[in-house]
C-alpha cells in the first residue's frame, strides 16, 4: 500500500501508520523471526521512511543488525534499497559504500536487481561521491561477469550510464573484452544488446575476432569501420 499509494494521507491516517510501522518495527528484535518476515518489514520500513513515515535515523540504525540467509537473497537488494535511502549528502557514507559493493556477480538473478537499484538511483549516487559511485562502475568490470543472464544485465545497466563515467579511467572498463568476450556467446539478446553498446562506443572490432561462420556475426561485421559489411557478408 505504502509502495503504491499516490495521494496524500490525513493526518490520522499518518499517525496510524507511524504506529503501526513502529510497532512492526518492534517484531525485528525477536530472535526467532524468519529472513523472509525481516525482509517483508524492513521493506515496509523503508517505504515508510520515503514517505516521511518513519524515521530515518531508525532505519540507519537496524541495518548493520541485519542478518542474511540464502533462505531470502531478496533481502540484499531491500538492505541496498534501504542504505541508498539513509545517505547523507553532507554526513560520512564510505560505509554505505563499502555496503553496496558487497553484491558481486555471482548472486546471479539478485546482482541484475541490484544493477537495476543503482541505475535508479545513480544521479543521486553520484551527486554524494561521484569517487565511490565511479568505484561501484568499476566492480561491475572486475571480475567481467562470463553467466549469460548476468551479462545481459550488465550490458542493460551500462546502455543507461554515462559513457562520461564509463569512460572514467578510474573505472578500468576494459570495453574490448566486454565486446569480445559477449560476442562470443552466441546468443541472440546479449548479441544484439552488446551490438548496441558497442555502437554507443563506437567499437570497432578487429576482423581476425570475427568468427565469420559464428551465429549473430551480423552485429559485428556491421561494426567494421574500415572493411565493406556487405562484402563480409558475401
Amino acid at each position: 500500500i505504502l509502495h503504491y499509494y499516490q495521494f496524500d494521507f490525513t493526518e490520522e491516517q499518518q499517525n496510524n501508520i507511524k504506529s503501526v510501522l513502529n510497532q512492526i518495527f518492534s517484531f525485528l528484535s525477536d530472535e526467532n523471526i524468519t529472513p523472509n518476515d525481516t525482509n517483508s518489514i524492513v521493506l515496509t520500513l523503508y517505504e515508510g521512511a520515503k514517505k516521511n513515515l518513519f524515521e530515518k535515523a531508525q532505519l540507519k540504525e537496524l541495518l548493520p543488525k541485519i542478518k542474511f540467509s540464502d533462505d531470502c537473497p531478496q533481502l540484499h537488494i531491500t538492505f541496498v534499497k534501504a542504505t541508498i535511502l539513509c545517505m547523507d549528502k553532507e554526513g560520512d557514507n564510505s560505509q554505505a559504500y563499502k555496503n553496496l559493493l558487497t553484491i558481486q556477480p555471482w548472486y546471479g538473478q539478485i546482482y541484475s536487481q541490484y544493477l537495476e537499484v543503482i541505475e535508479e538511483y545513480s544521479a543521486f549516487l553520484k551527486e554524494v561521491n561521484r569517487d565511490q559511485f565511479l568505484r561501484i562502475l568499476w566492480s561491475v568490470f572486475h571480475p567481467l561477469s562470463l553467466e549469460p543472464n548476468t551479462a545481459v544485465s550488465i550490458v542493460k545497466f551500462l546502455l543507461k550510464m554515462s559513457p562520461v563515467d564509463v569512460l572514467e579511467p578510474r573505472v578500468d572498463a576494459r570495453l574490448d573484452l566486454l565486446f569480445d568476450s559477449y560476442f562470443r556467446f552466441g546468443n541472440a539478446e546479449l548479441s544484439k544488446l552488446t551490438y548496441q553498446l558497442a555502437k554507443l562506443y563506437k567499437y570497432s572490432p578487429p576482423i581476425t575476432k570475427i568468427d565469420l561462420f559464428g551465429k549473430f556475426n551480423e552485429y559485428q561485421i556491421q561494426l567494421l569501420s574500415n572493411v565493406d559489411p556487405s562484402l563480409i557478408k558475401e
